[in-house]
């Protein structure tokens, strides 16, 4: 059987999952909820999503089929465009529109160590010196392209292997 191409699948639901992801992350920015501990954790849901869609879809062109290294690939590539999108938008949006976003975090993030009193001042001063680095680009693009990767690799391994469905020979 031939198989319809997973790129238009994949880059229509990566855009449509990216749009999501950064509009639910500013969400979060402008009501200052980013610092909250759960609330981030929901974009994972917003992107899992995305991919089953694109897998529902894909499936749908191919007769209800779609093999492990299809819904691999197509698994990867939307939620890797999905990643890219959804990091271009917030570093924008943190960079030139919202410029109190980034102080914000890192004062929660101080606060939060200053809360554990194992941590002296000098291993605050270096934590938040790491972590000031990784939240500025370009770092910041770098480390969210990197773990976009593994995440959407993730991702596309494991839905792969719950929605795949081989044809019968």
């Amino acid at each position: 059987m031939d198989f319809s191409p997973i790129s238009p699948t994949a880059l229509k639901y990566g855009l449509y999952t990216g749009l999501a992801v950064a509009a639910y992350s500013i969400l979060l920015y402008s009501t200052n909820l980013i610092n909250n501990s759960f609330l981030p954790m929901l974009t994972y849901v917003l992107s899992i999503g995305g991919v089953v869609l694109a897998m529902r879809e894909y499936k749908g062109q191919n007769q209800g089929f779609m093999p492990f290294n299809k819904g691999f690939g197509l698994g990867f590539l939307t939620s890797f465009v999905g990643s890219i999108v959804s990091i271009i938008i917030s570093t924008v949006y943190t960079s030139f529109i919202n410029t109190n976003a980034i102080p914000s975090i890192l004062d929660y993030q101080r606060m939060k160590l200053e809360e554990n009193p194992q941590m002296t001042e000098e291993m605050i001063d270096m934590a938040m010196g790491m972590t000031e680095k990784m939240i500025h680009p370009p770092l910041s693009l770098l480390v969210g392209l990197v773990g976009g990767a593994i995440g959407a690799a993730l991702i596309g391994v494991i839905l792969a292997a719950i929605m795949k469905k081989d044809p019968v020979n």
